[in-house]
């Protein structure tokens, strides 16, 4: 079974037209509705394509498309929104967005948090003027040893010759692990988006 993969997306500029373009994204969506609450939405329908065989919906369509073989968007807003997928960040997909709201807001600001489930690694995107303008991806070894660095009663618990910790020390880490991940991911974040308004 392949690991789900979440991820946070926030607009950070954008301006009325680049709002109103979002909420007609939005409303391709099968099951929109302006006023009531739906959990989840395939996001495969936000590029507003009709069905086939081989088209949006599809394992081949998808992977080839958005990065991902399947991935649902919910709880979208004027300012934000989430994305369960499988695998991986589906960044084309976010590249579509970002290009169809570049095209009415030439400044345009949108970053994205994904973490796997495990998680295996966690990875954060900019996205500016149309297109992919940055990202970085860490993998488990270094949220490991980053853990290790910012609790020190969770280091005491660390087998350098085992790479793990001892259950102890496992109670600890599964305590700190979601926070220390946001860390990192809005350490890096911070990092790209001023680099890019530099």
């Amino acid at each position: 079974m392949p690991n789900i993969v979440n991820t946070h997306v926030q607009f950070h500029s954008i301006n009325d037209e680049g709002k109103k373009k979002w909420n007609e994204l939005c409303r391709r969506f099968k099951d929109w509705k302006e006023d009531e609450y739906v959990s989840q939405y395939p996001l495969s329908e936000i590029f507003g394509l009709p069905e086939s065989d081989d088209g949006p919906g599809t394992y081949s369509w998808n992977v080839e498309n958005m990065g991902s073989k399947w991935a649902f968007l919910q709880d979208p807003s004027d300012e934000s929104f989430l994305i369960e997928s499988a695998w991986s960040c589906p960044t084309d997909a976010l590249q579509y967005i970002c290009e169809e709201i570049t095209a009415v807001d030439p400044d345009f600001i949108m970053t994205a948090s994904a973490q796997d489930e495990m998680p295996n690694w966690i990875a954060s995107y900019v996205f500016g003027g149309g297109e992919l303008y940055d990202y970085h991806q860490r993998e488990w070894e270094e949220i490991r040893d980053y853990m290790n660095e910012q609790y020190s009663e969770l280091a005491e618990h660390y087998d350098e010759e085992e790479e793990d910790w001892d259950e102890d020390g496992r109670d600890i880490m599964y305590d700190v692990i979601w926070e220390c991940c946001g860390d990192l991911m809005d350490s890096d974040l911070n990092y790209m988006l001023t680099e890019m308004k530099e």
